[in-house]
C-alpha cells in the first residue's frame, strides 16, 4: 500500500501523515498551501511520479465550530481545481480516492443524528464548498467520502478563545444553542487508515461513509467541561471556574442547531467503532499543561 495525502499540511494531514509515520507506511504528502501546487500539469506529475495505490484528499480543514467562516473565492477555487485533478489522476490509475468533508453539508435542523441518506441543504459557505465537491468526487466508482462533526486537536484557535473570554469576563460566556459531537482530529486519522487498510485488502465498500465521537452533547456542555478540566492547571482560570455561567443563544440560518451524524454505516462497512472524547480530552489538556 502506498498512499497520496494531498492536504498534509492541514491538522487533520499533520496528524495523518504522522499515523503514517509511525505504522511505517509508505506514502507521499503533497501541501496545499503553495500556488504552485494549483498548477494542474504539476499536480498531474507528482501523483504520476508517486504512483500511489490510493489517493486521499485532506485539504478541506472544518475545523472545530468554523462552518459560517468566510471562504475566500480565491481558496474555494484551488480546492475545486485541485479535487478535479485528483479525480481525474485517480480515475486513469484506476485506484480509490479517499475525501474528507463535513457534516456542514446538512442544514442542522433535524433533531436525530443525520444519516448519509438524508438530503443535504448546505447554508454556510464550509457546507456549500463540501457540498460541491462531494458531488464531483461522487461521479467516481471507487471512491469513498468520509464526513465528520467538527474536528480539535491541541492547537485549535477555539479553546483558546474560551479561556480567554472566561477569565476577562470573570467566568461570564455565550455560546450557540448548537447539539453537537466535536472529534479528536487523532482518532480521524485512525479511522482514515482503517479504512485505508481494509481497501488495500480489496474491499469495496464505496460511498458515504459518517464519523463523529460517541456521545453527542452541546456546545454549551462542551466548553464547560473543557473549562473545567483546564481549571486544574491554569490558576488564573481556577479563580473564576466557580462563578462559571455559560448562556446560549439561537443559532442562526447559516449555523447549524444539529450537527451530530448518524454513524451506524461505518460501523457495518468497515467495523469503525465510535470512541468517546473523554481521552482525547484529557491527552489535550495534558499536552496544553505539559
Amino acid at each position: 500500500m502506498k498512499l497520496l495525502v494531498f492536504g498534509s499540511n492541514s491538522p487533520l494531514g499533520k496528524s495523518f501523515t504522522q499515523l503514517l509515520e509511525s505504522e511505517s507506511v509508505d506514502f507521499f504528502a503533497i501541501n496545499d498551501d503553495e500556488a504552485i501546487i494549483y498548477d494542474s500539469d504539476r499536480l498531474v506529475t507528482l501523483i504520476n511520479d508517486a504512483q500511489p495505490s490510493q489517493l486521499l484528499n485532506l485539504s478541506l480543514n472544518p475545523g472545530l465550530f468554523q462552518s459560517e467562516a468566510t471562504i475566500s473565492k480565491e481558496r474555494i477555487g484551488q480546492l475545486t481545481q485541485a479535487c478535479t485533478t485528483l479525480l481525474k489522476a485517480a480515475k486513469k490509475q484506476k485506484i480509490p480516492l479517499i475525501h474528507h468533508s463535513s457534516a456542514a453539508v446538512f442544514d442542522g435542523t433535524n433533531p436525530k443524528p443525520y444519516l448519509e441518506t438524508e438530503p443535504c441543504s448546505p447554508k454556510n459557505p464550509l457546507g456549500k464548498l463540501a457540498f460541491n465537491l462531494e458531488k464531483k468526487v461522487a461521479k467516481y466508482a471507487k471512491h469513498i467520502i468520509l464526513r465528520t462533526e467538527g474536528i480539535f486537536n491541541n492547537a485549535t484557535e477555539f479553546f483558546d478563545n474560551c479561556i480567554d473570554e472566561c477569565k476577562q469576563h470573570q467566568g461570564k460566556l455565550n455560546q450557540l444553542d448548537q447539539r453537537c459531537s466535536p472529534t479528536s482530529i487523532a482518532d480521524v486519522a485512525r479511522v482514515l487508515f482503517a479504512i485505508n487498510n481494509q481497501l488495500a485488502c480489496a474491499a469495496s465498500p464505496w460511498g458515504i461513509h459518517q464519523y463523529c465521537a460517541l456521545q453527542a452533547t452541546h456546545r454549551h456542555t462542551f466548553v464547560e467541561g473543557f473549562l473545567t478540566g483546564a481549571a486544574e492547571f491554569d490558576k488564573a482560570l481556577a479563580a473564576v471556574i466557580n462563578d462559571l455561567e455559560i448562556s446560549t443563544q439561537e443559532t442562526s440560518k447559516a449555523q447549524l442547531g444539529n450537527s451530530v451524524l448518524d454513524c451506524q454505516k461505518i460501523m457495518a462497512s468497515f467495523g469503525i467503532k465510535q470512541r468517546s472524547r473523554g481521552d482525547a480530552m484529557n491527552e489535550l489538556l495534558t499536552e496544553r499543561y505539559a
